[in-house]
């Protein structure tokens, strides 16, 4: 489900190391170049990564593990705010 709209957050499910996360990600659509604005290409900003762990009871929760990812190589940000931007030029 994505919310729409500028700079409201917004939702991408994306497969890391074969494990499902919910990017929470803010979208800003960029502005066009004119005479007197050099405007800017539009850009991704993660907020949290999430995924669902079972606790010690077997109940699912949503956690946001962002920065435990931050210190493995298989999550690169930049690489999942390009795959998000993919996705929205493709709508």
């Amino acid at each position: 489900m994505n919310m729409k709209g500028k700079n409201q957050l917004r939702q991408y499910d994306v497969d890391i190391d074969d494990r499902m996360f919910r990017i929470i990600y803010e979208y800003e659509p960029g502005e066009k170049e004119t005479r007197m604005d050099p405007g800017f290409n539009s850009y991704i900003s993660v907020k949290k990564v999430c995924t669902y762990l079972e606790d010690l009871k077997g109940s699912f929760i949503c956690v946001d593990v962002k920065p435990m990812l931050e210190e493995f190589d298989e999550y690169n940000e930049e690489a999942v705010a390009e795959e998000i931007l993919e996705h929205l030029k493709n709508q």
